[in-house]
């Protein structure tokens, strides 16, 4: 049977919208799946079968919390806020970096020297910064 408009859900706002939750699947099987009953959520728009070939419904319009403007009020003064810079210049690694990077990684000597190699290559790493010395430490 085609569709007009598919079957939509959303995100639910609480557990009893849960579409998935609320249908009671215990003891059908393929016999007797034609008497499942399907709970009418909030969260879930059912889909709408094409009556006829000329005559094509509307879909209903989708209402979007994402799409409402947001309202500014007047903000206070925060100390505790910290205003990260939103600047897309890629951001030169430095050695104490790369070490730590590798330590959080927990790379061994060959992915380490790797890595410096492939940033290296991609001039990601400041001036000074070395790779070759992971070729001697020892794990």
């Amino acid at each position: 049977m085609p569709f007009s408009v598919p079957m939509v859900w959303r995100e639910p706002t609480n557990h009893e919208e849960c579409y998935f939750c609320s249908c009671n699947l215990r003891s059908f099987n393929s016999k007797n799946k034609h008497l499942i009953k399907y709970p009418d959520v909030a969260s879930v728009t059912k889909p709408i079968p094409v009556v006829s070939a000329n005559l094509l419904p509307t879909p209903p319009v989708m209402i979007d919390e994402c799409e409402e403007e947001p309202t500014f009020e007047e903000a206070s003064f925060n100390e505790d806020f910290i205003a990260y810079d939103c600047d897309t210049t890629p951001q030169l690694i430095d050695q104490a970096a790369l070490n730590d990077l590798i330590r959080d990684l927990d790379l061994s000597k060959e992915k380490a020297e790797l890595l410096g190699s492939r940033l290296q290559e991609r001039n990601l790493l400041q001036t000074g910064t070395t790779t070759y010395w992971y070729r001697f430490c020892e794990k």
